[in-house]
C-alpha cells in the first residue's frame, strides 16, 4: 500500500509520485489513496485518465498530471473540423486530425528537404498542425537497425477543477 509506505513525521517535503498503468480504475484508487498525505504530492499518471470525468474531487491538495499527445487547444484545429464538416457531413474524429497532422508534417518535411529523422528544426515546420507536434526519435530492433520511428512528443496537462488542463509552455 503506498500510502502506508509515504506516511512520515515530515508533512512538509514535497514528493513526486509516477503511476503508470493503462486503467484508469488503477490510477483512480491511487490518487483516492494518496489523498490523506500531508505532503503536497506531484503526482503524474498515463494517458489513460485523460477523458476520465471525476478523477478526484476538487479538494484534493495534490497536484495531478497527465500527458498526451494531442491538444484541442490549436485554432487550425476549428477550422479544419468546419471544412471537415463541410465535404463529408460528419464531425471530424481524433483519427482523422492525426492523419491531418501527419500527412502536414511529412509534406512540410518534403517541401524543406529535412529528414524525418533531423529534429534540429524545434518543430518549426509543424505550424499547419491541428493538434500536435512531431518529434521523431528511431526505435532499434534486436538487431540495432532502426526498425520505425516513434512520435515522442507530448503535451503536459495538469488536473484543475475536475478537468485536465493543458500546462505545456
Amino acid at each position: 500500500d503506498v500510502s502506508k509506505s509515504l506516511t512520515q513525521t515530515d508533512t512538509l517535503s514535497e514528493r513526486i509520485i509516477l503511476i503508470y498503468s493503462s486503467k484508469d480504475s488503477y490510477v483512480k484508487s491511487i490518487i483516492s489513496k494518496l489523498k490523506p498525505i500531508k505532503n503536497h504530492l506531484h503526482i503524474f499518471t498515463s494517458s489513460c485518465v485523460k477523458n476520465t470525468k471525476a478523477l478526484t474531487d476538487i479538494k484534493n491538495q495534490h497536484s495531478i498530471y497527465t500527458v498526451y499527445p494531442f491538444s484541442a487547444q490549436n485554432p487550425n484545429l476549428s477550422y479544419f473540423g468546419l471544412k471537415y464538416e463541410e465535404k463529408y457531413k460528419k464531425a471530424t474524429t481524433e483519427t482523422a486530425n492525426q492523419g491531418f497532422d501527419l500527412m502536414m508534417h511529412l509534406f512540410n518535411k518534403i517541401n524543406k528537404n529535412q529528414n524525418l529523422q533531423d529534429n534540429t528544426y524545434n518543430y518549426t515546420v509543424d505550424f499547419d498542425n491541428i493538434q500536435t507536434k512531431f518529434q521523431f526519435k528511431p526505435i532499434l530492433n534486436s538487431n540495432g537497425n532502426v526498425d520505425f520511428y516513434d512520435n515522442t512528443f507530448l503535451y503536459l496537462y495538469n488536473y484543475v477543477n475536475g478537468t485536465f488542463v493543458n500546462a505545456t509552455p
